[in-house]
C-alpha cells in the first residue's frame, strides 16, 4: 500500500492502457494513498476520489434535503455506482466494469488531475472536450469571478 499523503496537488494529463481484467497504473505522481473511491462523474467521465478527499464529499452531500426529488435523484445515480477501491502493490485499481461502460472506457484511460479530485475519461471523449471547449478557456476564466490569478 502507499503511505497516505494528504493535501497532494492532483494536475495533469497522463493516458494509460488497461489490462485485459481491468486494471490499470495510477500515475505515479497521483499515487497518494491505497484506498481510492470511484464512481461517475460528469460528461461521461469517472471520478476517483483519495479516502480523505471523499470524507469531503460525504459530509457536505450527507445533508442533501430528502424532500427534493432532484437531490433524491442525484444521490441514488451519484452514490449507487460508487465503489470502495483499494491499489494493488504495483499501484494499479480495477475499473469496475459498469463504469468502464458508462464512460466508455474500453482499452484505453485518461486521468486528469483536478487538484482534489481525479477524472478518468474515454481518450475520445476527452480529446473531444478538448477540441469542443479549448477555445472558450479565456471566457470561462472571466466568468469564474470568484478566482483571480
Amino acid at each position: 500500500m502507499w503511505g497516505k499523503v494528504v493535501n497532494k496537488q492532483l494536475i495533469g494529463e497522463y493516458r494509460h492502457t488497461l489490462d485485459t481484467k481491468r486494471r490499470v497504473f495510477i500515475p505515479s505522481s497521483f499515487r497518494s494513498t491505497g484506498n481510492w473511491i470511484i464512481t461517475t462523474g460528469f460528461e461521461d467521465s469517472l471520478f476517483l476520489f483519495p479516502d480523505y478527499e471523499w470524507e469531503k464529499i460525504r459530509e457536505k452531500i450527507k445533508n442533501a434535503p430528502l424532500t427534493r426529488k432532484d437531490a433524491r435523484d442525484f444521490l441514488r445515480l451519484f452514490l449507487s455506482r460508487a465503489r470502495n477501491l483499494s491499489s494493488d502493490s504495483q499501484g494499479r485499481i480495477l475499473i469496475p466494469e459498469n463504469l468502464c461502460e458508462f464512460s466508455g472506457i474500453s482499452k484505453h484511460c485518461v486521468f486528469v488531475g483536478i487538484l482534489s479530485r481525479i477524472e478518468i475519461w474515454s481518450p475520445e471523449n476527452w480529446d473531444k472536450f478538448i477540441n469542443e471547449r479549448s477555445s472558450d478557456f479565456s471566457e470561462m476564466a472571466e466568468n469564474i469571478t470568484s478566482i483571480d490569478f
